[in-house]
C-alpha cells in the first residue's frame, strides 16, 4: 500500500499515464472533482494496475456500478 507521500501513477480520460505525484495529491484530485475514484493507479511495488477506490487504506467510496474487489489491494 502506497503512503500519503509515496510518488504514485495515474490514468487520465485519454489513457495518459500522469505523474508521479504524491497520493495525497491524488486524493486531493479526487476530493476536487477533477478524477474519479476508479482512475488507476500503480506504485513502485504493486503488482498491476488498480482502481484507486480499491487501494488498501485509501477511504474512497466505489464509483456507481462498480464492482468490489475480494479483498482490497495492497503492495
Amino acid at each position: 500500500m502506497p503512503t500519503a507521500n509515496d510518488p504514485i501513477r495515474w490514468v487520465d480520460r485519454q489513457g495518459q499515464q500522469i505523474g508521479p505525484e504524491t497520493l495525497d495529491l491524488v486524493l486531493q484530485r479526487v476530493h476536487a472533482g477533477q478524477i474519479s475514484p476508479a482512475t488507476l493507479v500503480w506504485w513502485e511495488g504493486a503488482a498491476e494496475w488498480v482502481p484507486l477506490w480499491q487501494v488498501e487504506g485509501v477511504d474512497l467510496p466505489a464509483p456507481p456500478g462498480a464492482k468490489a474487489a475480494p479483498h482490497p489491494v495492497a503492495a
